[in-house]
């Protein structure tokens, strides 16, 4: 193997990795906002899409069943989805690879809503794979946990060794 010299100094790498997490989290505040405006039809499902997936996303149901963001927005528009309450609770970590050019980030949120009829009240975790676009982080990959009831214990994620609770990592490949 050889090795490269990066022509970035350790500071401007510390100042672009602050950046690329300040950018992420704006993206999931983001995109908890523009949910809940999805969910209840005062965000068109093509605007919500094409502003928060790439064209080829997959996300992955607590059942364990992928969809697409096309899918999920038939399934809400089923009537089978009634949404209710759509809250960020926190960032648990972000990890940046490829240099920057995606993430990987894990979040907590606590949605209500009904599905075919049966309430359901969950605090769930999130992990989404970002990619970066001329367009802003866009999401490539997603996967939602089986949500928890809100009286029951979450515990906070433990970040892999070497990695700060919410603080972002650069990953050189």
């Amino acid at each position: 193997q050889t090795s490269t010299q990066s022509s970035v100094s350790p500071d401007q790498n510390t100042t672009n990795t602050m950046t690329a997490e300040t950018e992420i989290k704006a993206w999931i505040n983001a995109w908890t906002e523009d949910w809940d405006r999805f969910a209840k039809k005062t965000l068109s499902a093509d605007e919500f899409n094409s502003k928060y997936y790439t064209s080829d996303a997959i996300l992955i149901r607590p059942s364990g069943n992928p969809i697409t963001p096309q899918g999920m927005a038939a399934m809400f528009d089923s009537g089978d989805v009634e949404p209710g309450l759509s809250e960020l609770i926190g960032v648990d970590s972000i990890r940046l690879l490829a240099g920057g050019a995606a993430a990987v980030a894990t979040y907590t949120h606590h949605s209500t809503f009904k599905y075919k009829g049966i309430p359901n009240d969950d605090i769930a975790k999130f992990t989404v794979v970002l990619e970066k676009t001329p367009e802003g982080w866009k999401m490539v990959h997603g996967h939602r946990s089986t949500g928890q009831q809100p009286e029951k214990k979450v515990e906070k994620t433990v970040p892999a060794v070497g990695v700060e609770n919410t603080t972002a990592e650069m990953v050189q490949q």
